[in-house]
């Protein structure tokens, strides 16, 4: 079978959010010790990203995003300061973080190389406002044919249905489809469940792979590397 579309992960596959995301909470520390002295901020901080590692979005989907994540630093800050504040801190938070991301002038030309021989999809997890804040941060619709958002669908990866979903906005079949992403749980387990062609781990630091997921069939420290796979799939002609 030769592979007619690649799929990619967004978060730590093409940019890297983890790092902006630690900048960002890098600089609101110091607007919050700025701002009120008398605070403990790095204990707010900290607070915050339990608060939200436990809940990003309103479980029950009441809550529009920002109106939620801003009641979480209300709640981070306790009594230090009202909700005029916690949104102020909020919109900081998200701007910094948001800046912070961007497509490498290497992986721009990685995906437009990549599009002269296959269709793209970018398959992401997470809630449809933030992640599409996201790519229209970096310009990601001028590098794909088809975004997908967990957000706008009944199940996130690594349920198989979301997969066929980007297959079939992508003309392809899953098993023509080369799955590439950070995350064992979720890129390869998910591109397994959906028995696609293959599954391409990107793995910077590497990490033994957890005995709980599906092993992925190629491991890779960088995205940029992915031309050497392809190219042992389907050699060129």
């Amino acid at each position: 079978m030769r592979i007619a579309a690649v799929i990619f992960d967004l978060d730590n596959t093409l940019i890297w959010t983890k790092q902006s995301d630690a900048n960002a909470f890098v600089q609101v520390t110091r607007f919050i010790k700025k701002e009120i002295p008398s605070s403990n901020a790095e204990e707010i901080v900290a607070t915050f990203r339990k608060l939200l590692l436990a809940a990003e979005k309103d479980p029950d989907n009441k809550m529009p995003i920002d109106e939620w994540r801003t009641g979480l630093w209300k709640k981070a800050l306790n009594s230090n300061q009202n909700e005029e504040f916690a949104s102020r801190v909020y919109q900081l938070w998200k701007k910094l973080r948001l800046e912070g991301l961007y497509f490498d002038e290497e992986v721009k030309l990685l995906l437009k190389g990549l599009r002269l021989k296959y269709k793209l999809a970018l398959l992401t997890n997470g809630d449809s406002q933030v992640q599409r804040e996201k790519i229209a941060q970096i310009g990601a619709e001028d590098y794909f044919d088809e975004i997908v958002i967990s957000g706008d669908h009944a199940e996130a990866k690594p349920h198989p249905s979301i997969f066929k979903t980007s297959c079939k906005l992508l003309g392809v079949e899953s098993a023509q489809c080369v799955m590439v992403g950070d995350s064992q749980d979720t890129d390869i387990q998910g591109g397994a469940n959906a028995k696609m062609l293959a599954t391409v781990w990107i793995n910077p630091h590497g990490k033994q792979p957890s005995q709980d997921f599906v092993k992925p069939d190629y491991t890779i420290k960088s995205v940029l590397e992915l031309d050497g796979v392809l190219n042992q799939l389907q050699p060129p002609s």
